[in-house]
């Protein structure tokens, strides 16, 4: 439930019901990348900084701590480190949510052929990303590609 207020609207419904979980279980990882975001987006650096200190004590071989810190570091305008972070969680496991994770920090750098790559990547993995869709939105209109970015919003 609380990804679904994240996905959808990053709302306080969403990020109440993450933090209502962590303080019942401090070692719970699942969807925890989904509330990273929300707090990247919400630019809470404080609340976000904990989540991952938690993750990396608690499940530090798990995927997701590894999006996680490289949501952290992003926020922070620490752009290797988060790539770096992100290219660990594929390492443990691939998956969408890193792929996409890594197009958005390759769109903030304005590198938007890599960032096409990572978005395509993980729409290959999961056929309806809006965030993946979204990202390659951005990117193609950024490179002046207006028909295929029209296309990408449009999904």
């Amino acid at each position: 439930m609380a990804s679904m207020y994240c996905r959808l609207t990053s709302s306080k419904v969403g990020l109440q019901v993450f933090e209502f979980l962590r303080e019942k279980d401090p070692s719970f990882v699942l969807e925890m990348d989904v509330y990273s975001t929300s707090l990247w987006i919400n630019k809470d650096t404080n609340l976000l900084g904990l989540l991952a200190k938690d993750l990396i004590s608690t499940a530090p071989n798990h995927y997701i701590t590894w999006s996680v810190i490289g949501n952290y570091y992003s926020l922070n305008g620490m752009p290797k480190e988060s790539t770096t972070c992100l290219m660990k969680s594929l390492s443990i496991l691939e998956n969408p949510f890193a792929y996409s994770l890594l197009g958005f920090e390759f769109n903030i750098r304005s590198q938007y052929l890599e960032a096409q790559n990572y978005f395509k990547s993980s729409l290959c993995m999961l056929e309806n990303n809006d965030k993946a869709n979204f990202g390659l939105g951005v990117a193609y209109s950024e490179t002046s590609k207006r028909a295929a970015a029209e296309a990408y919003f449009k999904k």
